[in-house]
């Protein structure tokens, strides 16, 4: 567990938020995992997410493959869309609203959770999409970064479960809020 949290945490430190390119030198899949782990936008918001599902008994796989599904479908239309900066603010600003319901879980509608974890998911993978480092192949750079986002959310679950207590929740709620605040400015 302390080798898991440790490997967490420096993820957590692992370079500046947007525009966060610079893996030209490694294979597709390779660019595409780095890539995940070099955005502290894409790492939280992957993280709340596997956080979230951990606590939604039922419907936590649903969110998150309904999550990675959207990462895939954004990460495809973004081959066909022009790089559109708007993209960057909707991932903060929906990290924060992510932290709200971290913080408030209770009394959220799964239909609303799943369409706010949609639209992330289509956002990240937008974002992923305009980012394919020239060369890299395009489907193993998917691959890359769909697997890195899923062993992440995979870890927020473990450690969710570990921390079961309301002031946990509550802490990585406002951790989230703040965190997009400050990538916001």
């Amino acid at each position: 567990m302390k080798k898991l949290l440790a490997t967490l945490s420096l993820t957590l430190v692992s370079g500046a938020a947007m525009a966060h390119s610079g893996h030209a030198d490694h294979s597709g899949f390779v660019a595409g995992a780095m890539h995940t782990l070099s955005g502290i936008d894409h790492v939280l918001t992957i993280l709340a997410v596997g956080f979230l599902a951990a606590r939604q008994s039922t419907k936590g796989r649903l969110l998150a493959s309904g999550f990675l599904g959207a990462l895939l479908l954004g990460f495809t239309v973004s081959m066909w869309m022009p790089a559109v900066l708007a993209v960057e603010h909707s991932i903060i600003f929906g990290l924060m609203a992510l932290g709200l319901v971290v913080m408030y879980h209770k009394g959220v509608e799964s239909l609303g959770l799943l369409l706010l974890v949609g639209v992330l998911g289509m956002s990240n993978g937008l974002a992923h999409g305009w980012e394919v480092p020239a060369g890299a192949s395009v489907v193993g750079f998917a691959t890359g970064f769909l697997l890195m986002s899923a062993t992440l959310m995979l870890a927020a679950n473990v450690i969710s479960r570990a921390f079961r207590q309301h002031y946990a929740a509550l802490a990585a709620g406002a951790g989230l809020v703040v965190s997009g605040a400050i990538l916001a400015f």
